[in-house]
């Protein structure tokens, strides 16, 4: 498990994340950084 608090989210990597819950997809930072620890392949 990844803890989240440690990792420093950019301004613009935020403002993604409203602009995706617009069109109807929530992504949190919880998954962003899961991913980027254990991507699938």
């Amino acid at each position: 498990m990844v803890d989240v608090s440690k990792i420093k989210f950019t301004k613009h990597a935020v403002e993604k994340f409203e602009l995706v819950k617009r069109y109807g997809f929530e992504i949190s930072k919880k998954q962003v950084a899961e991913t980027v620890v254990n991507p699938e392949r």
